[in-house]
């Protein structure tokens, strides 16, 4: 009967041993694990803001090029929208791209200079909560010239002006 029972007491501190072994190696692994995670994460949210700055500088100077050609001319960009994009817009001479974390990345239209780029349906919201997109997007910016009367007695005045849209 003794030795029945010192059997299973080696089975017993056996199992307290591999447990113990257990418990030491998570008590190490899970922290490097948790901080790999989280160094990923902040990466992530780098990598989402360098492509939202890529967006909106190809963005503004597809807009300031075809406003400095003139009526008539016409361009077509793809760019790469980041997944935590929010809203995209261009108001206050600014193409604005918002993302998830509320940082919003801005591009100034003809900052160098004294021009002010008119842009068709000004405000206009290219992306947000209701058409919401990400990936790869084309977008053609094309100038255009209307003739509009500033003031009733005056003769019209032309109007340049550029219009944004996906395109499909």
């Amino acid at each position: 009967m003794m030795a029945l029972l010192n059997v299973k007491t080696k089975k017993a501190q056996a199992s307290v041993e591999m447990l113990a072994t257990i418990g030491i190696v998570l008590a190490f692994t899970l922290p490097i694990i948790f901080f790999f995670l989280t160094a990923s994460h902040y990466k992530l949210d780098i990598l989402s803001e360098l492509q939202a700055q890529a967006v909106v500088t190809t963005l503004g100077d597809g807009i300031n090029k075809v406003y400095t050609e003139g009526p008539g001319s016409f361009k077509t960009i793809l760019v790469n929208i980041p997944s935590s994009t929010q809203k995209l817009e261009i108001k206050n001479k600014q193409v604005i791209l918002t993302l998830d974390s509320g940082e919003a990345v801005t591009y100034s239209l003809f900052a160098d200079s004294g021009e002010t780029v008119d842009v068709e349906n000004y405000p206009i919201t290219l992306i947000d909560s209701s058409n919401k997109r990400s990936g790869l997007v084309s977008y053609t910016m094309t100038c255009r010239e209307e003739f509009y009367t500033p003031h009733i007695g005056k003769p019209p005045a032309p109007k340049v002006y550029v219009f944004v849209e996906e395109r499909i």
